[in-house]
């Protein structure tokens, strides 16, 4: 599972996929969990939305910060 820090939007995508994927859970599941579209969920996961996720990655840049995802189902 990713422990590097994600750093542009590709990475978030790729990382979501992964998280999800290791969870069992469909996109229309994560969808319904969440109280999003599952249409958003394939948009995020392809990486269709990056640009305003870009800029949120070029904020944390600027702040020198960055972004872990980390499963906390295993400590």
């Amino acid at each position: 599972m990713r422990t590097a820090p994600i750093r542009t939007g590709r990475a978030f995508a790729d990382a979501l996929r992964e998280f999800r994927v290791a969870s069992g859970m469909t996109q229309r599941e994560l969808a319904d969990a969440t109280g999003v579209t599952q249409s958003l969920i394939a948009e995020l996961e392809s990486g269709k939305t990056t640009k305003a996720i870009e800029r949120c990655f070029l904020l944390l840049r600027a702040l020198d910060a960055h972004v872990v995802i980390m499963d906390s189902r295993n400590g």
